[in-house]
This record gives structure tokens, sequence and C-alpha cells, in this order.
């Protein structure tokens, strides 16, 4: 028993170091040797109770402290996909993440770290994202007829990418990114692309 809750403070210390780092310092300063001086522990604790910095990452991830669509109690509307709700779930998801990342600084210097540099944080910031839509994928039935992966490429990343040109852009093509009814037609399209999907896998399925 006081094994177990020794455990259990020992990783609390490595977690809140973790997400102390990232608040205070940003992700640039993430790296074991600082995880482990802020948390006050051996550095060989953090790969046992973690595996380094991807097992960090995915817990911060599932709880929702770096992007709150891929938290735990999000994830878990996937099992309540059904055929009438499936577009508008589909469709409030990405909706939820574009809305995030445009008022998250710090999620967006990330993003705009992992597309120009490969070392360690940004490959388990990668890795942790693309094992939790895996998963999440995993978890919706009835969309044997489509590519899922494929299509959420396409569309994250053009999500991704129109919001990281806010900063710098005002227009792509006549849409006003500083405007927020340039950010509705976006946020329309969307939802257009995910029924044309639907009415696709029902036509298939005769779902």
């Amino acid at each position: 028993m006081k094994q177990a809750l020794k455990t259990k403070i020992t990783k609390q210390k490595i977690y809140d170091a973790f997400v102390k780092i990232i608040t205070d310092e940003g992700f640039y300063s993430l790296g074991i040797n600082r995880i482990a001086k802020v948390a006050g522990i051996a550095k060989p604790l953090i790969y046992k109770h973690y595996g380094g910095l991807e097992g960090l990452m995915k817990e911060y991830l599932k709880k929702g402290d770096l992007w709150p669509i891929y938290s735990a109690e999000r994830s878990n509307e996937l099992k309540d996909i059904t055929p009438d709700n499936r577009a508008e779930i589909f469709t409030s998801r990405v909706v939820d993440s574009l809305r995030e990342l445009r008022k998250r600084k710090h999620l967006k210097e990330l993003i705009k770290w992992e597309l120009s540099e490969v070392n360690e944080v940004t490959m388990a910031s990668t890795k942790a994202r693309n094992d939790a839509l895996i998963h999440s994928h995993t978890q919706i039935k009835g969309l044997e007829s489509i590519d899922v992966s494929a299509i959420t490429t396409i569309v994250v990343n053009g999500m991704l990418l129109t919001a990281l040109m806010e900063d710098k852009r005002k227009k792509f093509i006549d849409i006003d990114l500083n405007t927020q009814e340039g950010w509705q037609r976006i946020e329309d399209a969307i939802q257009f692309i995910y029924e044309a999907i639907d009415l696709k896998i029902k036509e298939d399925f005769n779902q």
C-alpha cells in the first residue's frame, strides 16, 4: 500500500513538473533533464513511470490540458455515434479543435515547432496526437467505405495551416482571416465536408 502511494506521488510530481515547464517556460524548455530537476526526482523514474516524453505527452492529451478535444471525456462521445448524429459529431470535433487552436498561443507555437524541427519533444507531440487520432478511429463503426485516416489528414492539416496563417496573413483567396465572417465560412465548409461524407456512407450502406 505504501509503495502504491509512493508511486502515485512520484508520478504526480513528474506530471506537475511537465505542466509547470510548459506553462512557465514553453515547450522549447521541455526535456527529461529539466523535468527531473523541476520535479526533484531521479531521471530514470520518468522513464519508469511514463516511458519518457511521449508518455507524458499522451497523458497531457488525455487529460485535455493541451487540447480538450483529446480528453477522455470528449473521446467517449465517439462511442455514441449513430448514422443520425455522425456528421454533427465529426463537425463539432473539428470546429472545436480549430477554435481551441486559434485561442491557444502555446499550442500554435508547438505546431510551428513540429513543422520546422525534428527533436525529442516534437516527435513525442506528433506521435501522441497520431496515436490519439488512431484510437479515436477505432471507436467508430460503419466507416468501412471511406479512408478515415486520409480524410482526417486533409481536414486537420488544412485546419492547422489556416489557423497558423491567421497571425501572418490577412486573407487566403477571398476569405478574410481577421474577421468572424471569414472564420464562419471555414466552419460552414467543414460542416459541408462532413455532411457530404456522411451522405456517401449512407448511400453505400443504406444507413
